[in-house]
């Protein structure tokens, strides 16, 4: 891969499977949850139980993630028998930047700044700081309405196909 400028599309790629093994396996799953309840909760809350079984995950493993899309309010939880999880917002407004702030926001920062390395300190955490905020503002410009387009785009098919779906 080329240091110095441009990328071509096989570095490109190549980068992202990178990345994507460097975030959290939480984050990533929330992305997913939210994405499978956006594409397939338009008939109605989703069981944990089912949104496990597509995850290949059992529901106790998922609980904290649903609890922490729930509390930033990106997920609405429905009890009873029927129950399960809806968006809590339109899915053309929910970005993955929100997911990421909830799935991330809460955890302890690494302590680096204590460090007694004057260049961690003022020169490799500040980098690394830039990238985090670069790597956010394109995660804010994703939402759930293009993650589902993509899905539609892959060939996928939703459990809700057939059902009229619309925004007032």
């Amino acid at each position: 891969m080329a240091v110095s400028g441009t990328m071509g599309d096989e570095d490109a790629e190549a980068l992202l499977r990178g990345l994507a093994a460097w975030l959290p396996r939480r984050f990533l799953l929330a992305i997913d949850i939210m994405l499978d309840v956006s594409f397939n909760g338009a008939s109605g809350p989703l069981p944990a139980a089912e949104l496990g079984q597509r995850q290949g995950l059992e529901t106790r493993k998922l609980e904290a993630i649903l609890q922490r899309l729930s509390r930033a309010g990106l997920l609405k939880s429905v009890r009873g028998p029927n129950g399960g999880y809806l968006l809590g917002a339109e899915r053309g407004s929910v970005t993955v930047g929100a997911i990421a702030r909830a799935m991330m926001g809460q955890d302890k920062p690494t302590p680096f700044t204590e460090s007694p390395s004057p260049t961690m300190r003022k020169v490799v955490l500040p980098m690394v700081e830039r990238v985090h905020e670069l790597v956010l503002a394109e995660f804010d410009r994703v939402t759930l309405a293009e993650l589902c387009r993509l899905s539609r785009l892959a060939g996928l098919t939703s459990k809700c196909d057939g059902i009229v779906d619309f925004v007032i």
